[in-house]
């Protein structure tokens, strides 16, 4: 529930920018990645992926575009899990596309003081 929340508010935060728009000209969609296809989306969608994320144990994601310009970060944030240690919880990412090609956006997931992944999630992207 928090993370459904947290989510509507901040779509929210990065539509409320299109309010001098009218409502004909705004056409965004949201799109929730998937890591087994490519994801195809129009300039100016939003698009949203999960992971799960232990920030207890030191690890965290960090995440890299394999062409920049192409879409562009608008917001991450960390929900922690329930359970009594606040353990593994729910890093929500939200980009926004910017321009019409392609390009990779890759997360690796690395333990603070390493300098290798743990984990790599790679999402294709392709903005028509």
């Amino acid at each position: 529930m928090k993370f459904m929340i947290t989510l509507i508010i901040a779509i929210n935060l990065f539509t409320s920018s299109f309010n001098n728009v009218s409502i004909n000209e705004q056409k965004n969609n949201i799109i929730i990645l998937n890591e087994d296809k490519t994801n195809k989306m129009n300039i100016n969608d939003l698009i949203v992926t999960t992971l799960e994320t232990d920030h207890l144990s030191g690890f965290s994601w960090q995440y890299e575009f394999s062409e920049p310009g192409i879409i562009d970060i608008l917001f991450d944030n960390y929900i922690p899990g329930k359970d009594i240690n606040n353990g593994p919880g729910k890093h929500t990412f939200i980009f926004k596309s910017l321009a019409k090609g392609k390009c990779q956006l890759i997360f690796n997931y690395y333990r603070q003081g390493e300098n290798f992944s743990h984990k790599s999630v790679t999402y294709k992207i392709f903005v028509r």
